[in-house]
């Protein structure tokens, strides 16, 4: 953990971007672009372990759900032909 002390600055920025991300994936939720979605999650659980005593926990459930959603919904469904 000695590298968090001297990286410090570091910290401040990871959680700039990771409120940039959270208002980027709502955008994408709401416009239906779940590939954006999918990326955003990937990313909220890529730096939810460096904030693990604080808000990580939230984080990485936001990560685990915009993962989710995105991968989901990525494909598209066809429709059923009734005969």
């Amino acid at each position: 953990m000695a590298w968090m002390q001297e990286l410090a600055w570091l910290s401040p920025i990871m959680l700039v971007v990771f409120v940039v991300s959270l208002i980027g994936s709502y955008l994408a939720f709401r416009q239906k672009s779940y590939r954006m979605l999918l990326v955003a999650g990937l990313l909220h659980l890529v730096i939810s372990p460096f904030f693990a005593y604080s808000f990580g926990p939230f984080m990485f459930a936001i990560g685990i759900v915009e993962f989710y959603m995105g991968a989901i919904n990525k494909k598209k469904t066809k429709e059923v032909v009734r005969l």
